[in-house]
């Protein structure tokens, strides 16, 4: 019986070689972008455009990072036209994150600065 659970990796999903074994299994609904995790802006945004050119959906998110890294990884899903789902979040568990500016959040809406790139200064 296929399960009805939603799976969208973390941890399995290292690069195109684990992305694309995951499309030829079928074993997954979307992949949770991680650019920590995957190695950077480039690398995220190539995983996006093939995990959605095969179907699947997308999340950006990230692993407790700043606000520098958070603006990164909401540039990428920009740069990707959007998202299925966002957790941008991280930077704002910090105590004491070390920089300021970048992306602002009013509830579920991200809007990003107008200034030339990431709009992100050190404290």
């Amino acid at each position: 019986m296929p399960s009805t659970h939603r799976l969208s990796p973390t941890s399995r999903c290292g690069g195109l070689t684990d992305l694309r074994s995951l499309v030829r299994l079928a074993c997954v609904d979307g992949i949770n972008l991680k650019l920590g995790k995957h190695g950077g802006v480039l690398i995220a945004a190539r995983l996006g455009l093939e995990a959605r050119s095969a179907g699947l959906r997308l999340m950006t998110g990230g692993m407790v990072e700043t606000r520098l890294g958070m603006t990164a990884a909401a540039h990428v899903a920009c740069a990707l036209g959007g998202v299925d789902f966002v957790d941008l979040d991280t930077a704002w568990l910090l105590a004491d994150d070390p920089y300021r500016g970048g992306y602002e959040a009013d509830g579920p809406h991200y809007t990003m600065p107008a200034s030339r790139g990431l709009g992100v200064t050190s404290r």
